[in-house]
């Protein structure tokens, strides 16, 4: 017959650790945990760092799990911690994460999540490693970089954003109007606003389109430069 708490806390008294049989009960887990320090390797457990909540129950799973009952005896448990102290499974506590401080502007106002993606989008667009088809194919697959992407053009043509916003690559993003609007490029404008992202994607990498992408690459860019994309 399994023993009550009250028999254990008594027996324990009388008798010490090796008395302790487990039950799920706060005040006998407590017993089982400050015996344990006490021993040589609940000592090497604690100075390593290892003394946590998640390895004790850990290494109370351990011990029911090999023993095959849940009302382990404190010899088992002190068994189950050794071992898995050997095998270096017990884990150290996480640290808890340090806090950063919120990215301010130079005025000291923090700076909101639509501010830090409009300046990733501006350093982008203005990358020399940008270019003109990189630009065409976001705009297509991120909204909000279309929405960002039209409304700088916009204020850009009114003139009233200088030639350093936008860029693809070493070319501003406004019309070239040296390049004329063909019928050729009006036709490679409309297929491409159709063409879905995974195909223009093929069709852009040397994998996907070897003996054509270039030339894939080129119509993208004189259809930005003329204003057609």
């Amino acid at each position: 017959m399994a023993r009550t708490k009250q028999q254990i806390l008594e027996d324990f008294e009388d008798l010490g650790p090796e008395s302790l049989t487990y039950i799920s009960d706060k005040d006998i887990a407590k017993l089982f945990l400050k015996s344990l320090s006490e021993t040589a390797v609940g000592k090497e457990i604690v100075n390593a760092g290892l003394k946590t909540g998640e390895n004790m129950e850990l290494i109370l799973e351990h011990a029911q799990t090999v023993e095959g009952h849940e009302d382990i005896t404190f010899a088992e448990f002190q068994a189950a911690a050794s071992r898995l102290y050997l095998i270096g499974d017990l884990a150290p506590k996480k640290p808890k994460p340090v806090a950063q401080a919120p990215e301010v502007d130079s005025l000291g106002r923090q700076i909101t999540e639509a501010q830090r993606r409009y300046r990733e989008y501006e350093e982008w667009s203005n990358s020399p490693d940008t270019s003109a088809a990189m630009i065409a194919q976001r705009r297509r697959t991120e909204p909000k970089y279309a929405e960002f992407y039209s409304e700088q053009s916009a204020r850009e043509r009114a003139g009233g954003v200088g030639d350093a916003v936008i860029a693809v690559g070493t070319q501003a993003v406004r019309q070239d109007k040296s390049i004329k609007r063909t019928e050729a490029l009006r036709l490679f404008a409309k297929q491409y606003s159709v063409t879905p992202a995974s195909e223009i994607k093929r069709l852009s990498s040397p994998a996907g389109n070897p003996h054509a992408y270039q030339n894939y690459l080129a119509d993208i860019d004189a259809c930005c430069a003329a204003g057609l994309l």
